[in-house]
Formats: structure tokens, sequence, C-alpha cells
């Protein structure tokens, strides 16, 4: 969280200075930068893209039990509560 913060500001603040107000290293964060995508998150962005798609062909009105059904039709398996917790990441209420 704190690297991802210092990742969203560095053209405004100095890293450095972000670093130490936030009480990590600096060496950490560009560790963190160079790190690749892990699988599971990948996985999220894909199925996040999907939620996405289908809240917007609903008008903004499909909630997670009718986007995990959705999801299910098109035969993406997933748990409904995966859907919640990307729904709601992706703040599309």
């Amino acid at each position: 969280m704190k690297y991802q913060f210092i990742a969203d500001h560095d053209q405004q603040y100095p890293v450095t200075l972000m670093c130490r107000i936030l009480g990590v290293v600096r060496s950490g964060y560009y560790r963190w930068r160079k790190a690749p995508v892990g699988k599971r998150k990948m996985a999220d962005m894909i199925l996040s893209m999907h939620i996405k798609d289908i809240f917007k062909q609903s008008r903004d009105t499909y909630g997670s039990y009718r986007i995990h059904a959705t999801l299910a039709d098109e035969g993406i398996r997933c748990g409904r509560k995966r859907v919640v917790n990307i729904h709601n990441k992706g703040h599309l209420r």
C-alpha cells in the first residue's frame, strides 16, 4: 500500500522523502517496482475487466450475484466472494 502511494506520487515528490516519511526503505520500493506481476494479480486484472464490462452492460444495475451468474454463463469460473472483492476494489458503484 505504501509502495503504491509512492508510485502514484513520484512525479510530485521525491521518492527518498516519501520513503522516509512512510517509514520504508528506498531499495525495497525499487525492488517492488521491478517485481513481475503475479499470476493471481494478472488473473484479477482480467477478471476485473470482465466484471466492469458486465456492470456497464447492465447500466450499472447488476450486483455480485448477477455478475457472478453472468460470468458463469460465459464460462468464467470464480467464487462470488472474489467477484465481490474485485467489484468493491474497482469502486464500480
